[in-house]
């Protein structure tokens, strides 16, 4: 049975819209962030926060789960190469401390916040 049928219509930018995860890089992670690493999560936080305002970054934050802490972001891109430049060129990616996995959307529906 196609989604159609089921009355769902696929977004025409949901081939654009990704999911960048980023965790983090060590293998025990404490909670004792070193000020090295707290500079670095500040930048990470400044430049997802400048993608959200150049409307690249639908939202984006930490999420806390019973299986550890790790951050999201939604992006909103034309191709999937300025997907994976934003994740390469991410302050806390390029300093060693996150991992980040990308994975594509298919936005079936989004609903704006107001």
């Amino acid at each position: 049975m196609s989604w159609e049928r089921l009355g769902v219509r696929w977004l025409a930018y949901g081939e654009t819209t990704f999911l960048f995860q980023a965790d983090s890089a060590a293998e025990d992670v404490s909670g004792d962030a070193t000020a090295d690493e707290l500079a670095l999560m500040k930048k990470h936080a400044e430049y997802f926060a400048e993608l959200f305002n150049l409307g690249k970054v639908v939202l984006y934050g930490p999420v806390r789960s019973s299986a550890g802490a790790f951050g999201i972001a939604i992006l909103e891109v034309e191709i999937e190469a300025q997907a994976m430049e934003i994740a390469q060129n991410d302050p806390s990616v390029v300093g060693g401390l996150n991992r980040f996995d990308m994975a594509p959307i298919r936005v079936s529906a989004a609903r704006a916040r107001g």
